[in-house]
C-alpha cells in the first residue's frame, strides 16, 4: 500500500500540473494546464537563444470525445497561441477542451500560459 501511494504522488509530482495556468517545461520535460470551468487558449514560448524547439500536445475533452493533436516547431523567441477546440456530443451540445498537455521535444526550454 506504502509503494502505491508513494507511485502515485511521484506521479502527480512528475506530471507536472501548471499552478495559476502557467509552466515552464524544460528540455525533454512536460507540462499539463488544466482549464476549469472556462477554456482558454494557451501561448506557448520559446524561451531558447539560439535553438529551436519542437512542440507536441494533446487537448482533452473532460466528458467524451477524441483528443486533439497540436504540434509545431518554434525559433528562438517565437510563440504560438493553441485555441481549444470545440466538439458535440450526441444531443449536439457543444463543449470545448479543457487540459492542455505539452510535451517539449526540443533542447530549450519553452513557457505555456492560459491566455485570458
Amino acid at each position: 500500500m506504502r509503494r502505491v501511494i508513494l507511485f502515485l504522488l511521484l506521479a502527480g509530482f512528475l506530471a507536472a500540473p501548471a499552478w495559476a495556468g502557467q509552466c515552464n517545461i524544460p528540455a525533454g520535460g512536460q507540462c499539463s494546464l488544466v482549464m476549469d470551468p472556462a477554456p482558454a487558449p494557451v501561448e506557448v514560448v520559446n524561451l531558447g537563444q539560439d535553438k529551436e524547439a519542437s512542440v507536441l500536445g494533446w487537448w482533452l475533452y473532460s466528458v467524451q470525445g477524441e483528443p486533439r493533436r497540436v504540434a509545431t516547431v518554434l525559433k528562438p523567441g517565437e510563440a504560438v497561441i493553441f485555441s481549444p477546440p470545440k466538439s458535440k456530443d450526441g444531443q449536439g451540445d457543444s463543449f470545448a477542451a479543457r487540459t492542455l498537455v505539452i510535451f517539449n521535444l526540443g533542447t530549450t526550454e519553452l513557457s505555456a500560459r492560459t491566455v485570458k
